[in-house]
């Protein structure tokens, strides 16, 4: 079975991808990157196993892969929800997860992300967002497409404030979503490895700072309540309290 796991940006996406990886491959699944070196699937998949855009041919021949040669591993994305995913998913060939994250928060990361892009003469990506009023736009457009997954029957939703807050048990509910068996004590170890100390591969996790609230420490009240009132729809629909909080 092929796992797609999608991530917001800036939510953590790549720290759970790599923690459902190795769980997988514990589980008796596979490596997605040995998976990925076997199969020739370098032209599909990037960096953390990433697909770019979600071509309905490259999609198909993962899925497909997986299902012919009886593979469970999983590969990551950022992209919206396509017609193939939602054929899959009901056919039960694939199992999604999407993962979110507080919108002040993931917008401190772009807006950092961005600044030391800049900082090397680009302008690329978060290397755009040079204002708080395009972060602002850009983040709603990430909830816009987490609508689209959460309305979704079938899929588990991940956020990033309980992976780190509370590890153990949400990566125990995302096996248990899989229906792998693995002990709790090689899910603490897992966590231990990664959340406890979000180690990475070089800078392959992509943090800046990764922590939960961030904006109550480093904006000012009025900042806050700036935000809180941009934000107040994606606060209230993904369970982050009032935009007053």
């Amino acid at each position: 079975m092929l796992v797609v796991c999608v991530g917001m940006q800036k939510s953590g996406s790549a720290l759970f991808y790599r923690m459902i990886n190795e769980l997988i491959f514990l589980s008796g699944g596979s490596d997605a990157f040995k998976v990925k070196e076997e199969y020739g699937l370098e032209g599909i998949l990037n960096t953390n196993n990433n697909f770019g855009k979600v071509r309905s041919t490259s999609f198909f021949r993962l899925v497909w892969l997986a299902k012919k040669h009886n593979l469970f591993f999983a590969v990551k994305t950022h992209k919206g929800p396509t017609w193939l995913m939602r054929v899959f998913l009901r056919l039960g060939w694939i199992k999604i997860f999407y993962q979110y994250r507080d919108p002040r928060d993931v917008l401190l990361s772009a807006m950092d992300h961005g600044q030391r892009i800049r900082e090397r003469g680009e302008r690329t990506t978060f290397g755009k967002l040079d204002t708080t009023e395009k972060a602002i736009f850009r983040v709603r457009s990430y909830f816009k497409r987490a609508r689209k997954y959460k309305s979704m029957h079938g899929i588990q939703l991940i956020t990033y404030e309980d992976l780190i807050e509370n590890g153990v048990f949400t990566m125990g509910i995302a096996m248990d979503y899989l229906e792998a068996k693995i002990p709790k004590e090689e899910i603490a170890n897992i966590c231990a490895k990664y959340v406890h100390r979000k180690a990475g591969v070089g800078n392959q996790l992509h943090f800046n700072k990764g922590i939960i609230g961030r904006f109550k420490v480093e904006l000012s009240i009025d900042d806050q309540l700036y935000l809180g009132h941009s934000f107040r729809k994606e606060i209230s629909d993904f369970g982050y309290g009032s935009s007053e909080d």
